[in-house]
């Protein structure tokens, strides 16, 4: 199947998120049983591995899902039942976006692995344990306050998108555990000065880099876990 059909499957899978994001379920904690039958659908559509929401073959693309504007203001706070990891858009009730994944140019994070464990045989439905080892260009944000105090959260260039402005992505951590190098995503930022990208895409230096948190250091890249 040429790439552009494929492509456009995946959009068709973002509008359906979209849509579906903005509905109001009587119980939160049922989305993903909600959305199972949908699922299944694209399973076969895409043949494709289907991860709480998003599909692995596109997986670095959709990890840079946006929420949508709305007029709640403040950070947006995840139900008290584990529901899904914080790197799927499910793990939140706030309208999202994954149609933004179409048009950036260069992606800069790499998924090596997944691991995941269901609660039942119906990976569509059943609320997982899924933790991503993730490549990633991986630099420490000190604009943040209460948090980044004990150097806890974190910023990660994730893609470049291929309009004019050459917008750089970036995706924000909180680290759970540095030994483990385990993380949880707690937002995205964007930006679209030249001096804050050339700033944000320095390598960094031998010194920082060894006091970053990671599971490994490997060909450039950190290796992180995002749960």
């Amino acid at each position: 199947m040429p790439a552009r059909a494929v492509g456009e499957r995946y959009h068709l899978w973002a509008l359906a998120v979209w849509t579906f994001s903005k509905t109001t379920l009587t119980n939160p904690n049922d989305k993903l049983i909600a959305l199972s039958g949908i699922a299944k659908r694209f399973a076969c559509l895409l043949n494709d591995r289907y991860l709480v929401g998003l599909w692995r073959k596109n997986l670095e693309h959709q990890l840079v899902w946006t929420t949508v504007a709305s007029t709640e203001t403040g950070l947006v706070a995840r139900p008290p039942i584990y529901r899904a990891p914080t790197w799927s858009w499910a793990s939140i009730d706030r309208p999202v976006d994954l149609a933004e994944a179409r048009y950036h140019q260069e992606i800069l994070i790499r998924v090596k692995t997944v691991h995941i464990t269901y609660a039942t045989d119906d990976t569509t439905a059943s609320q997982p344990d899924v933790r991503v080892l993730l490549d990633v260009p991986q630099k420490e944000r000190n604009a943040f306050a209460s948090d980044n105090s004990a150097h806890r959260l974190f910023y990660m260039p994730a893609a470049i998108s291929s309009q004019e402005s050459h917008r750089l992505a970036i995706l924000i951590f909180r680290c759970l555990d540095k030994t483990m190098g385990l993380f949880e995503r707690i937002g995205i930022g964007e930006s679209e000065e030249e001096k804050d990208k050339e700033l944000l895409l320095t390598d960094m230096s031998e010194r920082i880099r060894t006091l970053m948190p990671s599971v490994r250091y490997e060909d450039g890249m950190q290796i992180i876990r995002i749960i």
